[in-house]
């Protein structure tokens, strides 16, 4: 990098945005782009310097959004030093990872008949294969990751836009989430709490086709002594890490609970787990992955 930005200058909001191809990084940029983001793809590592440079002499230009990716060669290898540089400067960069199971990524491309760029004439699963293990120090060094396996396109234009526009100051953005183990944990989740050995409402034929939302099920879960015990335990740990995670500069946590489906057990004790940290004033949201799998 050259030289750091000049004081007059303003600092930028950069947003570069990374993953597996098909995890949709061009609906990210576009998404961005409507946001009254520069946005640029593809962009190669020898140029990051001299853009910038342009884009601090250019008041009218505060945001900027690219995508750089495992298309040039180089960027593995540079993309710390790339991070580094533009932080030097006084810029706010977000490096956003982009993923999706590879059976997902496999039959996107399958759907779209484009072939994969680290193919390099193999099948698209080798090309998957190769990128997974290029961009592994990528996704290392990534602000945020974003699995977007399960997102239609509202879905992840909305989850793109929450995790790039919040605003630096706000306290931390927690999110309490219940999955099914048998659809894969949640790439993003930093705790996961296993709630399997709990009653399972599946086997009650009245209940078998409500979910955790609904107050028998729940009732039916919480008739287990241990099920209240451990939602308070899951709900007190949240809390006492909360203020650790906003002095390491976290931006984002997810707390995942998972029992077999996603519809039953792990619905109803992360909603218990929110009710309780919602009661001491702590904000949140609550996602239930795969409430309406079944």
């Amino acid at each position: 990098m050259s030289e750091g930005c000049r004081p007059e200058a303003a600092p930028l909001k950069i947003v570069l945005i990374s993953g597996m191809s098909g995890a949709g990084k061009t609906l990210a940029l576009k998404a961005l782009e409507d946001l009254e983001y520069f946005a640029i793809d593809n962009l190669p590592c020898r140029l990051v310097d001299p853009l910038v440079l342009l884009l601090e002499q250019n008041r009218e230009i505060g945001k900027v959004a690219l995508v750089m990716d495992g298309r040039d060669p180089a960027f593995p290898e540079s993309a710390e030093s790339i991070l580094a540089g533009l932080r030097g400067r006084g810029h706010q960069v977000t490096l956003l990872f982009l993923d999706a199971s590879h059976e997902v990524l496999i039959r996107r491309f399958a759907e779209t008949r484009r072939p994969h760029p680290m193919a390099r004439g193999a099948s698209v699963e080798k090309g998957v294969t190769r990128e997974a293990e290029m961009l592994r120090p990528i996704r290392r060094l990534a602000s945020q990751v974003l699995d977007t396996t399960d997102f239609n396109v509202h879905r992840f234009r909305a989850a793109i836009v929450a995790l790039v526009e919040k605003d630096p100051g706000q306290s931390l953005g927690l999110v309490i989430a219940s999955f099914g183990f048998k659809y894969g944990i949640p790439l993003e989740a930093a705790f996961v709490f296993d709630v399997r050995y709990l009653p399972n409402p599946f086997f009650v034929d009245e209940l078998r086709t409500s979910t955790g939302l609904d107050a028998r099920v729940a009732a039916y879960v919480f008739r287990e002594p241990a099920a209240l015990r451990i939602a308070r335990r899951i709900a007190g740990m949240v809390e006492d890490v909360l203020p650790l995670c906003r002095k390491e500069g976290r931006s984002n946590l997810m707390v995942a609970v998972g029992c077999t489906g996603g519809q039953h057990r792990s619905v109803a004790i992360a909603e218990r787990v929110a009710r309780s940290l919602r009661r001491k004033g702590i904000g949140l949201s609550v996602l239930h992955r795969d409430l309406n799998r079944g």
